[in-house]
């Protein structure tokens, strides 16, 4: 009989993880999902990273060390990870942090319920080296975090886990970014599907002098900043409108009204006198709040409280016939 596959691959990153690797091995294998494989990529370490993770997986066929002759850095690793990974759902654990034993069974069940997600993480608790409880420095948003990750990235590496081939199919980690590799790929991910965060603290990040994030904030701050700027070049999208909705009493003005305008296109909004023309431009430059729907800039949504909600496109408006392509949905 052919064995059977692990349903979720879990790659520990290490390079010079001797002290705190055998913990973050252990936390692994002794999840309540025991149909899982794990790789320890050892990024070329100095110190005994390698022989400490194989002590810690001991027996365990599910677990094994990949070692690299030479340091790739967190993206080229966790790439070289993720090809050998065989398992659809791949997980990552940082060797300097630990999960919450029903970790990976909370989120293979968050993908299985939601197929049109592809990315899945926590909360996570941090604590100093004396596992000490601190305050979280990151920002965490629950649910969809789509509309919030341009703003920052709600979903830490370590706490994720994620479809394969999605993954494969935008190229994995970017090796140009070296602090925040995992936000430029979430960024990339959303412009094709959901991406969700669980409401649970599944994973505790240790914020000792070793942490990428406890060390090099700064550093981090500017690559997250070059990641948005290429996340919108990509994007290309000015100002738009989605499924936009706006009553007055039992009259609907505005159903499912959506458009898009690209830098330096003009767009015509034509119509008959009462067919909710000022009402839709209303809507758009925040004068009036809408039923439903999403105004969007740059492709995020936008908030009322946001400074970018003001004038920032021309519009034109006419009355009668002779319109070309407009806007879809009924105004």
């Amino acid at each position: 009989m052919a064995p059977v596959p692990p349903a979720v691959t879990v790659l520990i990153g290490a390079y010079d993880n001797e002290v705190t690797v055998e913990r973050a091995v252990e936390s692994i294998l002794g999840q309540t999902e025991k149909g899982l494989e794990l790789i320890v990529v050892d990024d070329g370490s100095r110190d005994g990273s390698a022989a400490a993770a194989e002590a810690a997986i001991g027996g365990d066929s599910r677990g094994r060390v990949m070692r690299l002759e030479q340091n790739l850095g967190i993206a080229r690793s966790l790439n070289a990870g993720l090809e050998a990974a065989a398992a659809p759902i791949v997980a990552i654990q940082d060797a300097d942090d630990y999960s919450a034993p029903n970790r990976l069974q909370r989120e293979l069940a968050a993908l299985a319920e939601n197929p049109d997600v592809a990315v899945v993480g926590s909360r996570m608790r941090e604590v100093d080296a004396e596992d000490r409880e601190l305050q979280p420095r990151t920002s965490f948003v629950a649910g969809d975090v789509g509309p919030v990750l341009m703003r920052f990235n709600p979903i830490p590496n370590g706490s994720a886990a994620f479809r394969k081939d999605v993954a494969l199919a935008l190229g994995g980690y970017d090796p140009r970014y070296r602090y925040a590799t995992e936000y430029d790929l979430w960024l990339r991910i959303a412009e094709r599907h959901r991406l969700l965060a669980l409401d649970e603290e599944l994973c505790t990040r240790v914020m000792g002098g070793g942490n990428v994030a406890a060390r090099a904030e700064r550093a981090q701050l500017a690559e997250g900043l070059a990641i948005r700027a290429r996340a919108l070049r990509r994007r290309r999208s000015l100002r738009g409108v989605s499924g936009l909705l706006r009553r007055f009493g039992d009259h609907e003005v505005l159903h499912g009204v959506s458009f898009e305008v690209r830098p330096g296109q003009a767009v015509a909004v034509v119509g008959p006198n009462g067919s909710g023309k000022s009402t839709l431009l209303q809507c758009v430059l925040g004068s009036q709040r809408p039923d439903g729907g999403t105004i969007t800039l740059h492709g995020v949504p936008l908030r009322e409280s946001d400074p970018e909600w003001s004038p920032r496109c021309l519009f034109r408006v006419e009355t009668g016939a002779g319109a070309h392509d407009g806007p879809s949905g009924r105004a």
